[in-house]
């Protein structure tokens, strides 16, 4: 819902939506857009005013907007996903698709990028990065003269954050007015030039990045100042002693003779760029995937989880890295909450009280603030945070002894990470164990206890986050000759 928000996009610069889940972003995106039409209010293009009563209607008006989740189809060439849904070449006489104009001009395209893409192959091979430049090539075919990206780094590395950047601000020099949407808030501070804070559907702050800081925008978007974002670490203890979790030798399709330990009430962390196979770890020790080799051990027994619930009979919650495909299903918030609980709500396979299902749908989505109309509300329907807590809700509803988190507070803002530290943390001096992958250094440095890199499948070291800097971190990520600094003596 939004109240009276007025924005303003200037060609040539980056400006910044910025606010909490739930705050309005993502419903000033769908006017932008087309998707939704306003109750009241107006949308000016060049000084006219604009009806924009469909994605295709905004999109032939020069609004291109790059979702989270991108509609990159796969089993079609970049080519073709460039152009789709676009008017291609024809084949003069026959009216047959001219598949080599095609690809020239999807090259080109690129090129205006600055992006080498082999425009022939199936856009399902490319990388995230790889996904993304074809989505923004595909606005650019349509002459786009703004361009709205939410939250389009969230499946990118820091190299590849950098290479989008690159990209963005050759589009500004070329005119193009683009709407930045993120919760990290230093990716804003190097990219943009302007910034609007939304909470609770109204404008409540705005102006140039240059002329605010963090803080000042943190406690714009949360209405109060924001304490501290990580929790206090405790003590590091002299032995571990007993393990929750003991791998030794794990190999997988990426993963190589992986050894690691976890302790109750530890919080270890697993560093390492896409493609590294710190995800795999994680989802062998699920059960969403079978080791190829190795031996692990959970609770002083051996773990050989056939699927997920095997893994969860063992105590083992997992989050995975892809809310929409692997933690979330079309329905409603409470159904997808009670997934994991279902031994506890039903007898057979009937549910034996609505009141109570709804009742610890509702415990659990009020313990992680998930922001909602109703419990019965379509979970599709919310923020993409408030998806992912909904995710991280049902994975807590299992009180799990050993937590698996693949990137868990991915397209979170900044308030409500704290909210997951904290809450992670709280876990953890109740005894649980957590093994925590993540994109972002600065919180795997904030919130673990020790942080195993991993690079090519390899653990090549462990770091202590009390001595280390992020350069150290993103330096043994990148496997630097000699450059890298492996500390046997806290692993």
């Amino acid at each position: 819902m939004l109240d009276g928000v007025d924005l303003e996009l200037v060609p040539g610069r980056v400006h910044a939506l910025l606010g909490e889940n739930g705050a309005g972003k993502s419903t000033l995106i769908k006017l932008l857009s087309g998707v939704l039409q306003p109750d009241e209010g107006t949308i000016e293009l060049d000084g006219e005013h604009a009806t924009l009563n469909s994605p295709a209607q905004a999109l032939h008006r020069g609004i291109a907007t790059l979702y989270q989740e991108l509609s990159i189809v796969p089993g079609l060439t970049v080519a073709e996903n460039i152009y789709l849904g676009r008017p291609s070449p024809r084949r003069r006489g026959l009216g047959l698709i001219d598949f080599g104009e095609l690809d020239r001009r999807a090259t080109a395209l690129l090129d205006r990028l600055g992006q080498r893409l082999d425009v022939s192959r199936d856009a399902a091979r490319l990388t995230p990065v790889g996904m993304t430049m074809t989505a923004i090539a595909r606005a650019l075919s349509s002459q786009a003269t703004v361009l709205v990206l939410d939250e389009p780094t969230a499946a990118l590395t820091d190299a590849e954050t950098r290479q989008l950047f690159d990209v963005v601000r050759r589009l500004t020099s070329e005119g193009v007015a683009v709407l930045y949407v993120s919760h990290r808030l230093e990716e804003v501070f190097a990219l943009a030039d302007d910034y609007t804070v939304l909470r609770n559907g109204h404008r409540v702050q705005h102006g140039q990045i240059a002329e605010t800081t963090m803080s000042e925008i943190v406690a714009a978007m949360i209405g109060r100042q924001l304490d501290t974002l990580f929790p206090t670490r405790p003590e590091v203890a002299d032995s571990p002693g007993t393990t929750v979790l003991d791998v030794q030798s794990l190999s997988g399709t990426r993963a190589a003779d992986v050894d690691l330990q976890v302790a109750p009430g530890e919080i270890v962390g697993i560093a390492g760029l896409a493609g590294s196979g710190r995800s795999e770890v994680l989802r062998i020790v699920a059960g969403a995937q079978r080791a190829t080799s190795g031996r692990m051990v959970v609770h002083g027994r051996r773990h050989r989880p056939r699927s997920v619930a095997d893994g969860q009979r063992a105590g083992v919650g997992y989050l995975p890295q892809e809310r929409r495909t692997d933690g979330l299903t079309p329905d409603s918030i409470e159904r997808n909450i009670n997934l994991t609980s279902l031994d506890r709500l039903t007898r057979g396979r009937v549910l034996t009280s609505t009141k109570r299902s709804n009742a610890h749908a509702t415990q659990s989505a009020d313990r992680i603030g998930v922001r909602r109309r109703s419990i019965h509300q379509p979970v599709f329907t919310l923020s993409g945070g408030n998806q992912q807590k909904v995710v991280l809700a049902k994975v807590l509803a299992t009180n799990p002894t050993l937590l698996l988190l693949d990137e868990p507070t991915r397209g979170v803002d900044v308030a409500t990470k704290s909210e997951i530290y904290h809450l992670i943390r709280e876990r953890a001096a109740a005894g649980v164990a957590a093994l925590v992958v993540s994109s972002e250094l600065p919180e795997l440095l904030g919130l673990c206890d020790r942080i195993a890199v991993m690079h090519q499948g390899n653990l090549v070291g462990w770091f202590d986050p009390r001595t280390t800097t992020e350069h150290e971190l993103l330096l043994a990520c990148y496997r630097t000759a000699d450059e890298h600094r492996e500390t046997d003596d806290i692993g």
